[in-house]
């Protein structure tokens, strides 16, 4: 088990907090529950790790400190997810109605410079949606297709539903934002202007945002990404801590998992959900 480490810096006014690595090369749980590469199906939706936490046998149980973390910052706030690129996937997903808006956020990783550590930060972009090529795409698709979505999140499922949304490339991106007064009207306004947005503008003192990039084929890098006005320095470091000493004692007692039951058990003591 290795230890979550975030990188802190401060830059245009803002506190940012920046965890990044290669999870296939040097994942945090170094040890992985056999069962996520056995032949059971796990069809049943109720018992699939995928459907549950977004583990599968490919980005396996990193993504449930992923997921956690954010559930940690969000769910005392009024928040809100923008899935890059997926908005009717993740509206499918959800099963939720969203906002359109026409920004999103926007973290890359050079294809030349691939095995780099921070990622380039271009702030807000131009939304954009996955519209299909066959079946012809219908008007409402095309008309809608420069628009991002904003997603009301209410609970830990619909993190995952968002990230499982998303998780169709080599890299998968989604924006949260977590409000302690404003409320979503404040963020359509701030998100459908002409002028690109800028998060010291759209953030209040005890506000966050957290961008999480996800590598999903080899040699991508994942970078999850935290934002804010104040320093929650303190915070960060209670739920990491927190997160690793629930993820410590699962790996240690990993041989001892026998069954999908289990697992999930295991799952929800880290998760808390």
């Amino acid at each position: 088990m290795r230890n979550i480490d975030f990188i802190q810096t401060v830059e245009n006014g803002l506190f940012i907090h920046r965890l990044y690595y290669d999870h296939f090369d040097n994942p945090i749980i170094e040890k992985s529950w056999n069962g996520l590469f056995e032949n059971e199906p796990y069809e049943d939706e109720l018992k699939n790790p995928y459907y549950n936490f977004g583990i599968n046998n490919n980005l396996t149980e990193d993504n449930i400190i992923f997921s956690t973390f954010i559930w940690q910052l969000l769910k005392d706030k009024k928040s809100f997810g923008i899935p890059c690129y997926y908005r009717d996937e993740a509206k499918e997903i959800l099963k939720k109605d969203f906002d359109f808006i026409a920004w999103e956020y926007d973290l890359e990783y050079d294809e030349c410079e691939i095995r780099m550590t921070e990622p380039k930060d271009n702030g807000f972009v131009k939304g954009h949606s996955c519209i299909p090529i066959r079946p012809e795409p219908s008007e409402w698709q095309k008309k809608h297709k420069d628009l991002a979505g904003l997603f009301q999140v209410d609970s830990y499922s619909d993190i995952i539903g968002l990230e499982l949304a998303t998780f169709g490339d080599a890299t998968s991106e989604i924006s949260f934002f977590g409000l302690n007064t404003n409320d979503k009207n404040h963020l359509i306004q701030k998100l459908s202007t002409t002028k690109r947005p800028d998060l010291t503008d759209i953030l209040e003192q005890e506000d966050v945002f957290i961008d999480l990039l996800i590598g999903q084929d080899m040699g991508y890098w994942t970078c999850l990404s935290v934002y804010s006005k104040t320093d929650i320095s303190s915070q960060i470091k209670n739920i990491t801590t927190d997160i690793y000493n629930k993820c410590k004692l699962y790996e240690e007692n990993i041989d001892n998992i026998k069954t999908i039951d289990e697992f999930i058990n295991e799952m929800k003591k880290i998760n808390g959900c």
